[in-house]
């Protein structure tokens, strides 16, 4: 059950960070209804500059690269309230067993661990119920890839 949900998070708040960032250092704003951006309601931000350690919530592994295109912050808001999603991907040519010891020193014990065709560890962090962050190191034979969500959420007053 925590794999499913850990990968689910994952693909989820990927997905809403990729569908609408690319590269450059571009910020857009508007209103609803504007399908491009994809917002259900309200105003919305899109940021496309590469986010900060700062902004994700954890550290970046030391010498890894931005993956081109991937990176940026949504803000969308209604009348539930704020939620912004902070994300990127990057990669290494570090291996995945390296990563994974250097996130496991820094975050903890990881939320799960695939060992099939496909070697990947989730971190999943969630202080509280406004804020899940996402932690996700994926073996790609040549080079390790390390996605990096973070989600939050301000309720309206």
């Amino acid at each position: 059950m925590k794999k499913i949900l850990a990968g689910a998070l994952t693909i989820g708040l990927l997905a809403a960070v990729l569908q609408v960032t690319g590269c450059g250092a571009k910020t857009t704003s508007g209103k609803s209804g504007d399908q491009a951006q994809g917002a259900e309601e309200g105003n919305y931000t899109v940021s496309e500059q590469a986010p900060t350690e700062e902004q994700l919530g954890v550290p970046i592994y030391p010498g890894a690269q931005l993956v081109p295109g991937s990176g940026g912050v949504t803000t969308s808001g209604g009348s539930e309230g704020d939620v912004t999603n902070v994300g990127a991907i990057y990669e290494t040519d570090d291996g995945l067993d390296e990563v994974v010891a250097w996130y496991t020193g820094k975050l903890g014990q990881p939320f799960s661990q695939t060992v099939t065709e496909i070697r990947e560890t989730n971190w999943m962090i969630t202080p509280n119920a406004a804020l899940i962050i996402v932690v996700s190191v994926i073996d790609k034979s040549d080079r390790t890839s390390i996605s990096i969500n973070r989600m939050t959420r301000e309720i309206g007053q």
